[in-house]
């Protein structure tokens, strides 16, 4: 009987999903409302007053007067080339790695390693 009305609750939430879903589908604006400004900022904004802009020699004289500049989204890039090493072969001689190089925990003795270079090969 429990599981009966776990499955009933369960299908009458996931409809009332769907039926909000598609409420906000058709009214996109349903759940919001413009905000007013508050009074208090309406009152304290000194009221707008038009100014008159001369062009006379003394604006000009006191005006700077900069090159236009062009801002774009991403400079254009050179394609990027890297080299992958064809092999890699031994550049060393060999030398044993003991306990003293190795973390205590998983030191079990000493070990012969031998140092790998990487040698140039085809451009990607």
């Amino acid at each position: 009987m429990i599981k009966l009305l776990i499955t009933a609750a369960v299908f009458v939430v996931g409809g009332a999903g769907i039926g909000v879903v598609g409420y906000l589908a058709t009214e996109p604006l349903a759940f919001t409302h413009p905000v007013p400004a508050p009074a208090s900022m309406a009152a304290e904004r000194p009221p707008v007053v038009p100014v008159s802009i001369s062009t006379t020699r003394e604006a000009a004289a006191n005006s700077i007067w900069l090159p236009e500049v062009r801002i774009t989204a991403a400079p254009p890039r050179a394609a990027k080339q890297s080299v992958v090493p064809a092999r890699f072969d031994p550049c060393s001689e060999w030398r044993d790695v003991g306990v003293l190089f190795v973390d205590p925990a998983g030191a079990t003795g000493v070990r012969n390693v031998r140092a790998l270079c990487a040698h140039p090969g085809e451009e990607r």
